[in-house]
């Protein structure tokens, strides 16, 4: 998970399992460790920084070109 918009579903289903008596911990960076206990759920930490690992994909080709065939998909079509 990189943004708050990647960890907010799971925060939201976390609250939903935690209520119907299950035990739940959010894995993901220590950047959103607060937003994690404001929900009352368990956090674990894996490390890294988000911020470098969204530079480096928006630096690679992968966020560029997302769907590097969806041009051949077009082209058997025609």
């Amino acid at each position: 998970m990189v943004s708050l918009g990647d960890v907010q579903p799971y925060l939201a289903l976390g609250q939903e399992l935690l209520k119907h008596g299950h035990r739940v911990r959010i894995a993901t960076h220590g950047t959103f460790r607060q937003f994690v206990a404001d929900a009352k759920l368990e956090f674990f930490d894996v490390g890294g920084d988000p911020q470098a690992l969204m530079s480096y994909m928006v630096r690679s080709a992968f966020v560029s070109h997302p769907f590097p065939y969806s041009h051949s998909f077009r082209s058997e079509r025609s």
